[in-house]
C-alpha cells in the first residue's frame, strides 16, 4: 500500500457527494487494510488436536484477518491447520516435504486474539504468522 494513490470515481459535478470525498474515503479503507507483516514462529502447545493460540503478544488485536502458513521440516505426510476458537471444521491440510506449505486465513477472536492451530507433530510441522489485517 506504500505506492496507493486515491482514483477519482466520479467528476466533481456529480451529484450528492465529491470526487474528493469520494477519495477521501477510498484513502479511508486502503489505510484501514494494509497488511502488517510479521513471519514470526507460532507456539503450538500440543501435538494432535486442535490447541488454543494467543496471538496478542505478535500484535494482533480481537476481529483481526491472520494469516498463517503451515511449514512441514521433512518427510510426511504430517497434517497442519487453522481455524476459529469453537469451530467444529476440520481445517488441516497434509505437508510433504520441505517443498509443500500452505497459507491459511482465520478471524482472531476475543480479549486474547484467540485463534485454534493443529500439528500432527510439533517437531514436523511449523505454524507462521505471515500477518494480519484490523478489520
Amino acid at each position: 500500500m506504500a505506492d496507493y494513490a486515491p482514483t477519482t470515481w466520479v467528476d466533481d459535478s456529480a451529484p450528492g457527494i465529491s470526487a474528493t470525498e469520494l477519495n477521501r474515503m477510498e484513502a479511508g479503507i486502503a489505510a484501514a487494510l494494509t497488511m502488517t507483516e510479521k513471519w514470526q514462529e507460532l507456539t503450538i502447545p500440543s501435538a494432535g488436536a486442535w490447541r488454543e493460540v494467543d496471538l496478542v503478544s505478535y500484535g494482533v488485536a480481537d476481529g483481526n484477518l491472520v494469516w498463517i502458513v503451515f511449514v512441514p521440516q521433512s518427510g510426511g505426510p504430517w497434517y497442519g491447520g487453522t481455524r476459529a476458537v469453537g469451530s467444529a471444521l476440520q481445517r488441516r491440510e497434509q505437508l510433504h516435504g520441505h517443498s509443500a506449505c500452505f497459507t491459511l486465513p482465520v478471524i482472531a477472536a476475543g480479549a486474547n486474539a484467540t485463534i485454534e492451530l493443529y500439528a500432527q507433530e510439533l517437531a514436523q510441522v511449523k505454524a507462521y504468522l505471515v500477518g494480519y489485517v484490523g478489520l
